[in-house]
C-alpha cells in the first residue's frame, strides 16, 4: 500500500480478516466449541488482547495471527533480517499466546471478552491442555516454524517449548 494515510486502515482490515478466517475454520471443524475472536482480558488498567480462543471439552486453543512475510533482505540470506522477521511473527505471536495461557493458569476462572461482547469463561481446573497456535498469512514463515529444531541454528527457540505455526492455507486444509 503506497498511501501512508491508508496504511493503518489496510493493516487493521487484513489482520481482522485473518483472525476471522482462522476462527471460522475452527467453527466449521467443531461447531459445538465455544469460540471467541478479538478478545480482551486482564485487569482494566492493563488489558491484553488475544486474537482467538477455542474451548472444547477439556481443551483450550489459543490463537494469535500475524500477517507478516519474509522481507526481501531475509530472502537474500541476511540471517539478522531473518531473525527479526521470525521474531516479529512467530515468536511475538507465541509470547502473546503464552501470556494468555499463563493468565488462564493463574486463575480459577479466567474471563475473555470478545469484540461482540460475549464473555468466555475458562475454568482453569477443567482445562487439562492448552495449545498455542500461531496462524500466519503467508507460508514461508510457517515452513520455518514447522521445523523449529532446524531454526535453533539461528539461536531461536532456545527453551524446551517450541511454537506451533501454520499458514492460514494449511489451517484451512487441516480443518
Amino acid at each position: 500500500v503506497r498511501d501512508a494515510q491508508y496504511r493503518t486502515t489496510y493493516d487493521d482490515a487484513r489482520a481482522d480478516w485473518l483472525e476471522q478466517q482462522a476462527t471460522e475454520a475452527f467453527r466449521r471443524l467443531w461447531p459445538d466449541a465455544q469460540i471467541g475472536w478479538s478478545l480482551a482480558y486482564g485487569p482494566s488498567a492493563r488489558r491484553s488482547e488475544l486474537d482467538c480462543l477455542i474451548l472444547r471439552g477439556n481443551k483450550a486453543i489459543i490463537i494469535e495471527c500475524k500477517w507478516k512475510s519474509l522481507t526481501l533482505v531475509a530472502r537474500r540470506g541476511d540471517s539478522n533480517a531473518l531473525r527479526k522477521d521470525i521474531a516479529q511473527s512467530i515468536l511475538n505471536a507465541f509470547e502473546q499466546g503464552r501470556r494468555a495461557r499463563d493468565y488462564i493458569r493463574a486463575r480459577t476462572t479466567a474471563e475473555f471478552t470478545a469484540i461482540d461482547g460475549i464473555v468466555l469463561k475458562v475454568d482453569s481446573q477443567a482445562v487439562n491442555e492448552i495449545v498455542i497456535l500461531s496462524v500466519l498469512a503467508r507460508g514461508a514463515l510457517s515452513l520455518i516454524a514447522a521445523n523449529p529444531l532446524e531454526a535453533r541454528a539461528l539461536g531461536l527457540f532456545r527453551d524446551a517449548e517450541l511454537p506451533w505455526a501454520l499458514s492460514l492455507f494449511d489451517l484451512l486444509a487441516v480443518c
